[in-house]
């Protein structure tokens, strides 16, 4: 399934100046997403003198968020809009003794809605068998190095491999040693070339998920200099359909989440389409400023569903998508009326409607305007 991600979610405005504040992921989870990005930080605080973990875009000019304000924000609005699960993306930049405090934090303002890894050794993983919990996203970087050490101590000349296979006693011990906030790393990252290289089986993760930039998702997918503004749907047009047929099968095995290219500092949106088309399950875009055509075309893939639609089968059984055609047909669309319009003097956006409750996070984004 396609999921309702966003990028950097914390951020209203630029990606260097903007403001980090938990209305924004309350604005966002009202509107239907289903999958958020926490960048985590150490920051010291001289009143207390002592460290406490933060959200923010590090290394810009970026306000600052307590954790413990956006997990509670989380808590609060997670399962208001729809109760399919939701995905808690940690980029983790905080030492061991934070990390702690913020496994403290989700499991207090969370409970029993937080997964760990215990909870889905064994069970089914779908949406329909997760609805009403939360899953956290992150790397776990002993099992990485597990992985790094395996291989190159194989015995190629004798294996005639390049690798092997983490054991499972390897894995084991690796599990033993696991503190409380990877435990509950219940999305585990696989490097962004295991993915395309087909190896993500050799880290033995039950929900493995990969996270790739624009750039190298444009140059996976046969576009000869991707750029900035590179990945559109006219470029993938002229790409190799065999490359975009080639992802959607590692698609069908393995969850993808594809984020803006770091040059974007004004927020301006990727094109999704292209990575939708690709199989990327998560296509994050920057929904902290004034939608943008790829923001709403993100709002209207996802407008009531639950934040989670079904792919096409020709992208999952391996066929390729979309499927081909001996002949297309051109057609004229006549328009015969219009329905929904607002009326004289009505304000918009309604606060009545499905996502009415979101507007009052960050009513900046929201304007307002009388027909």
């Amino acid at each position: 399934s396609w999921v309702a991600p966003s990028h950097n979610s914390y951020i209203v405005g630029d990606q260097l100046t903007g403001r980090s504040t938990r209305e924004a992921y309350m604005r966002q989870l009202l509107q239907g997403c289903r999958h958020v990005e926490i960048d985590c930080w150490d920051q010291f605080q001289l009143r207390s003198c002592k460290t406490v973990p933060v959200v923010t875009h590090g290394h810009t000019l970026c306000t600052v968020e307590s954790f413990d304000a956006v997990a509670s924000a989380i808590a609060r609005t997670a399962f208001v809009t729809s109760d399919l699960p939701v995905i808690l993306s940690l980029e983790m930049h905080c030492k061991p003794e934070r990390q702690h405090a913020i496994a403290l934090a989700l499991l207090s303002n969370l409970g029993e809605r937080l997964l760990s890894c215990d909870d889905i050794e064994g069970s089914s993983l779908s949406p329909e068998a997760l609805r009403g919990k939360v899953l956290c996203k992150g790397k776990v970087k002993a099992v990485l190095a597990a992985v790094r050490e395996a291989r190159s101590s194989a015995d190629v000349a004798e294996t005639g491999e390049a690798g092997r296979t983490v054991s499972e006693r390897e894995r084991a011990s690796v599990a033993s040693s696991e503190t409380l906030y990877v435990r509950h790393l219940t999305l585990r990252t696989v490097p962004a070339d295991d993915f395309l290289a087909g190896l993500s089986h050799e880290y033995g993760f039950a929900l493995p998920i990969t996270s790739i930039g624009e750039e190298r998702l444009g140059q996976e997918m046969g576009l000869a200099a991707p750029r900035a503004e590179a990945l559109d749907e006219g470029s993938v047009s002229r790409g190799m359909a065999g490359s975009v047929h080639a992802l959607q099968r590692k698609t069908a095995e393995q969850l993808l989440r594809v984020y803006p290219l770091g040059l974007r500092f004004a927020g301006k949106n990727l094109d999704p389409l292209v990575c939708w088309r690709a199989g990327a399950q998560h296509v994050a875009l920057n929904l902290g400023q004034h939608p943008d055509l790829a923001a709403q075309l993100h709002y209207a893939l996802f407008e009531d569903t639950g934040g989670y639609v079904r792919k096409p089968e020709e992208m999952v059984d391996g066929r390729g998508w979309p499927p081909r055609r001996e002949s297309l047909r051109r057609v004229t669309i006549e328009l015969l009326s219009l329905h929904g319009l607002p009326k004289q003097g009505e304000e918009r956006p309604s606060r009545d409607g499905a996502h009415g409750a979101s507007h009052g996070y960050v009513p900046e984004l929201t304007g307002s305007w009388r027909a």
